[in-house]
């Protein structure tokens, strides 16, 4: 038959694309058909087979290989931490274009990493162990103790915050009463510090330790305390002075009420 080795409009696939189609071949032949994609060719050898139906299509080409090129980076990430130093990382796909047909992978990294808030971390005060009580300000009847601390357990620090409540404890000490000394001579009083001591009673809360402790000249001691007849009390309750010696020009009281009331005519 004339026709038994010849095949018309043979359709050939490449990769399972129809990449163009034969118009007839006679015996062995070669074609160079066109791919569209990237304007290249593609070289078949078409061998008509025993019938219309069969043939055997052989590519001894391809399309050239594309190498790959990077895409844009992502935007950067969250920072891993708020202070005290994170990392943020952004990545690129190599899609513009993708290898192909055996083309080269891009080169270089497809990741970035760079620090971000590397301030310090804010530390909050702590307070610190207390120190040891003082020692109490009185032998007996009734005295203080004092004791603090310091916030540096840690100190704050970068902004932190301050530590919060007293720095400062007291409590009371010695609250037993203290031993009266009796003196033998009406016109003087023991001191009232407990110290062995008789004093006249016109030396008590004039501005002159007395006693040993000073214990007769205490605001405590001295406030509610009348004076002699001779000698009047300052304004601050806690001196008895000479009636002869106010408005004399000298400041007799620790206040100076002495001769602050005269300028103002109040005596």
């Amino acid at each position: 038959d004339c026709c038994q080795n010849r095949l018309r409009n043979a359709k050939v696939f490449l990769d399972g694309a129809l990449v163009g189609t034969i118009p007839q071949v006679d015996g062995t032949q070669k074609y160079t058909i066109p791919v569209n994609e990237y304007g290249q060719e593609v070289k078949i050898q078409a061998t008509a087979g025993d019938s219309l139906q069969l043939a055997e299509v052989e590519v001894y080409g391809r399309v050239s290989s594309v190498d790959g090129g990077w895409g844009e980076f992502s935007d950067w990430s969250a920072c891993s931490a708020k202070c005290g130093g994170g990392v943020q990382s952004r990545s690129r796909a190599c899609d513009s274009p993708a290898p192909k047909n055996g083309g080269a992978d891009c080169q270089g990294d497809n990741k970035q990493e760079r620090d971000c808030n590397t301030d310090p971390c804010p530390v909050d005060g702590g307070w610190g162990e207390f120190s040891d009580w003082s020692a109490c300000s009185a032998k007996c009847g009734g005295g203080v103790q004092s004791r603090s601390r310091a916030c540096d357990s840690p100190a704050p620090k970068n902004g932190g915050a301050d530590c919060q409540g007293d720095n400062k404890q007291e409590r009371d000490c010695n609250t037993d009463p203290c031993k009266v000394y009796k003196c033998s001579n009406s016109k003087k009083i023991p001191c009232p510090g407990g110290e062995k001591k008789c004093i006249s009673k016109w030396l008590a809360c004039d501005g002159v330790r007395d006693c040993k402790d000073g214990s007769e000249e205490t605001a405590d001691f001295c406030k509610d305390r009348p004076c002699t007849e001779k000698r009047i009390k300052c304004q601050d309750g806690l001196q008895c002075v000479r009636r002869d010696t106010w408005c004399d020009g000298k400041k007799d009281c620790s206040d100076g009420s002495d001769e602050s009331l005269c300028a103002l005519g109040a005596l």
